[in-house]
């Protein structure tokens, strides 16, 4: 299923993408919490691609997670912990509406990746280093060419 590979490839190139170049407009905390919550659409994204069920009671129990994890990264950071007014999200950038929406992207990127993984598995009967091989060839199509698109490749490798 080599098409097949391209899809996990490429939503696995743009999650990292994502993730990094939001640290450009978001804090590191703010991305950790975020990346503590990701349980909530990998299980939306398996319901999507997979076709998975999952009860009310998964979905409580991927809340509390997401909110346990998210209190306890605050306050180990030493911030108070406060749920946001629409007063203070219309005061946002435009550079922490950037950021969020990397976030969101690589939540819907990550979450597609880790659910196409497991419908090759499924359906394919792949073994992990076959879907390893055909994933990791194709990210590295995608990012040699990133590389000479932008004109980086001379600079990388003298580097």
């Amino acid at each position: 299923p080599a098409l097949q590979y391209s899809f996990a490839s490429a939503t696995n190139v743009l999650s990292s993408f994502c993730q990094y170049e939001a640290l450009i407009y978001v804090s590191f905390p703010m991305q950790t919490v975020t990346k503590a919550c990701k349980v909530i659409p990998t299980m939306i994204m398996g319901t999507l691609v997979q076709g998975k069920q999952f009860t009310v009671h998964d979905y409580i129990g991927a809340i509390l997670i997401s909110i346990g994890v998210a209190t306890f990264s605050q306050l180990k950071s030493g911030k108070t912990l406060s749920i946001p007014s629409v007063e203070d999200l219309s005061g946002l950038s435009s550079g922490q509406i950037v950021g969020i929406a990397l976030l969101m992207s690589y939540l819907t990127f990550d979450s597609f990746t880790s659910n196409w993984q497991g419908k090759l598995f499924a359906d394919y009967k792949v073994s992990p280093f076959q879907a390893m091989l055909g994933i990791s060839t194709f990210s590295s199509v995608i990012s040699f060419g990133s590389l000479i698109q932008n004109g980086e490749l001379l600079p990388n490798i003298q580097f």
